[in-house]
């Protein structure tokens, strides 16, 4: 889902120029409850209908004189008194019915309700409520309008499947003649899911802007059959990025998946692009205020850039190990199919004899994987990665997970499952709990458990015996961008009483997940995922919407005074930004015992924590201990002016999810019987 989760970045950057409105917009419907008092019910007209305690016509009216209500079932309540008996009439029996007191035989006080039928006309429609008392003429008590409903079949899909499953589902159900059912099916829901109070876990903020998780993406019903292939140039651009001069913005590459353009070019994680097709790349910040127009454009670039067709010419600087420079280059692309697989590197860390003697004196045999996304499409290739670290009999495990957002919940358990042993297998790695009003499912699948298995989920890989690592623990390295499937494995293996130690920063908190449906209307193909259920591990833990803090945490390192000057504080000051390939740790031990190092410092950081127990940062006795000395090649990107890092965050290029499709849920289910 890469293609319509950047289309989900680009919407949500135009969102923000929204902000305002939308605050008023919340504090406006926060004053609606059904339907409202018509603003044009002015004192005078109270007066011509005896109001204020006179009898008009032998009856005693509402205040409220008219009423506007939103296109949904509503109920008006409302009281009269009447000096005799009486009968209530409507003249539009399609919208308004009577359901208490339309008649009574002697006067009194009485409490009256009208329902409001749902609006299913398409267009705004009017109702008048009659009153007519024994012995007068005929009285009109209020005249009605309602708003029209949904036309768009999107909006309404969208909104059934909120008022049915949403996890908040209470209070959307409460709001729902607030909510204005003439926008586009994207805009509809943010509008709807952000003026809510309940559901502030769905979502994080950036820059002061709250970001949903909840999310509806498009694509062309003509897709490709094959959703394992790519046709674009194989980047994947970093979710920060770095401030040039003249308010322009400088990309990082992420990843270059192999096999695509991109590698065939020679392009490479860390490597820089600050044109595309000529153009630079404006930042969304200007001063640090949020402009509008910049920020489309740069989303379209970045767009084009990860998920594009056609030709591009990229410019931008590559760091020279020979040199140890940055040296501008320009590349022509061209778009191809490739494999965009999620795994990006997976390895077993090997040291020189000298650099193994300080940095992994016991000789532990240390694997690596970085793993960018739980993408279903793609388990064979990380059950391949697991089977080569299994066999190379690793005995500790860092999984590089810095900027994975999550995804499946089946391909999450499934890796929770190769870390351990197989006496786990049947154990309770997580349960999804939704909210007992939802709809979609009977009592007995409410909840589901997802259990360690032995084999993998799936049809393609239900008879397929998943290898086992076998780990005592495992370390992470993780960042803000780390989400849901990802912190699931974390929590999965803590309520197994298995320890996971984290280094890089607090992840992002995501302790909740979707039920991911598609259907097609028209030439399209929706793919929606609204927050339907919540992650417990088995320990009934879900407190960390605030993000899961790490044990060495890079936040309580950085000095924004001296990032120029230190580049241990400068890379926990610019972290996740990438500035090395995978697994590039480069280290030198000169005759002096002092350690020379040119490569990715938290992956240096993790090693030493788990070869020495002992920390690389600087204001410990372990990095005085090893003379660290940064090389000219680590410290020329932090010494450069024009790389000033941009301390406002943009949304990652892909949507954070814990997400179970239709296909998934019958695999996770058939795991547990």
């Amino acid at each position: 889902m890469r293609r319509e989760n950047t289309k989900f970045f680009a919407r949500a950057l135009r969102e923000v120029a929204t902000k305002v409105l939308m605050v008023a917009m919340v504090i406006s419907m926060a004053a609606v409850a059904g339907c409202s008092e018509d603003p044009t019910n002015g004192e005078e007209n109270k007066q011509e209908q005896g109001q204020g305690g006179d009898y008009t016509n032998g009856v005693q009216l509402p205040e409220e004189s008219s009423k506007k209500c939103g296109p949904n079932q509503s109920l008006i309540k409302f009281n009269i008194k009447t000096s005799a008996g009486y009968k209530l009439e409507v003249d539009n029996s399609d919208m308004l019915i009577v359901r208490m007191n339309s008649a009574a035989d002697k006067g009194g006080s009485f409490s009256v309700e009208v329902e409001v039928t749902q609006n299913k006309t398409g267009a705004e429609r009017k109702g008048n409520l009659f009153i007519t008392v024994n012995g007068y003429s005929r009285t009109k008590v209020m005249e009605i309008t309602q708003t029209a409903g949904a036309t768009d079949e999107v909006v309404k899909w969208v909104d059934q499947r909120l008022q049915d499953e949403y996890y908040w589902l209470d209070e959307y159900k409460e709001k729902l003649n607030t909510f204005d059912y003439t926008l586009a099916y994207d805009k509809f829901l943010s509008t709807s899911l952000l003026s809510m109070t309940t559901n502030m876990e769905d979502g994080y903020v950036s820059g002061g802007t709250r970001y949903l998780y909840s999310y509806i993406t498009r694509e062309s019903a003509t897709r490709a059959d094959d959703d394992r292939m790519e046709n674009s140039f194989g980047i994947l651009i970093a979710g920060r990025y770095f401030g040039g001069s003249n308010n322009t913005a400088i990309f990082v590459v992420e990843h270059v998946y192999p096999g695509s353009p991109a590698a065939n070019a020679g392009l490479k994680r860390g490597d820089t692009i600050s044109k595309v097709d000529g153009n630079t790349i404006p930042t969304p910040y200007v001063n640090g205020v949020y402009n509008e127009a910049n920020a489309i454009q740069f989303a379209t670039q970045r767009s084009k850039l990860e998920s594009g067709t056609g030709s591009i010419t990229i410019e931008g600087e590559t760091y020279d190990k020979q040199t140890q420079k940055d040296i501008v280059y320009r590349k022509s692309l061209t778009a191809a199919d490739y494999l965009p697989s999620p795994v990006a590197h997976y390895t077993v860390l090997e040291f020189d004899e000298a650099v193994a003697k300080v940095i992994n004196p016991d000789g532990k045999k240390i694997g690596y994987l970085s793993y960018l996304g739980f993408e279903s499409e793609y388990d064979a290739e990380l059950i391949e990665a697991m089977e080569y670290l299994a066999a190379k009999g690793i005995t500790d495990l860092i999984l590089d997970l810095r900027v994975n957002g999550g995804g499946s919940v089946n391909t999450s358990t499934m890796l929770g499952s190769m870390l351990l042993s197989e006496e786990y297998v049947g154990k309770t790695y997580a349960t999804l709990k939704r909210n007992p009003k939802n709809k979609l499912f009977p009592a007995e699948y409410l909840n589901d458990d997802c259990l360690i298995t032995k084999n993998g989920l799936g049809d393609e890989l239900a008879f397929k015996d998943l290898p086992n690592l076998d780990l005592p623990e495992l370390w992470v390295i993780a960042s803000n961008s780390t989400a849901s499937a990802s912190e699931m494995v974390i929590k999965g293996l803590e309520g197994l009483d298995v320890p996971v130690h984290i280094v890089g920063k607090t992840t992002n908190g995501k302790n909740c997940g979707m039920d991911v449906m598609e259907k097609t209307f028209g030439s399209y193909i929706y793919t929606y995922a609204p927050i339907t259920f919540m992650n417990f591990n088995a320990k009934g833990d879900n407190d960390y919407a605030d993000g899961i803090k790490p044990q060495v945490n890079f936040d309580d390192y950085w000095n924004e005074s001296n990032i120029q000057s230190s580049y241990q504080t400068y890379q926990c000051y610019v972290f996740p930004m990438p500035m090395n390939e995978w697994a590039e740790l480069n280290i030198e031990i000169n005759e002096n015992g002092g350690m020379s190092f040119s490569g990715d410092f938290i992956l240096l950081e993790t090693v030493s924590n788990i070869g020495r127990g002992k920390s690389m940062l600087k204001n410990s006795s372990a990095a005085s201990e090893l003379g660290f000395k940064p090389t000219e090649m680590m410290t020329t990107r932090a010494a450069e002016a024009k790389m000033v890092y941009d301390a406002n965050i943009i949304p990652q290029n892909r949507a954070y999810g814990a997400t179970l499709t239709e296909a998934e849920r019958e695999a996770l289910r058939a795991n547990r019987e």
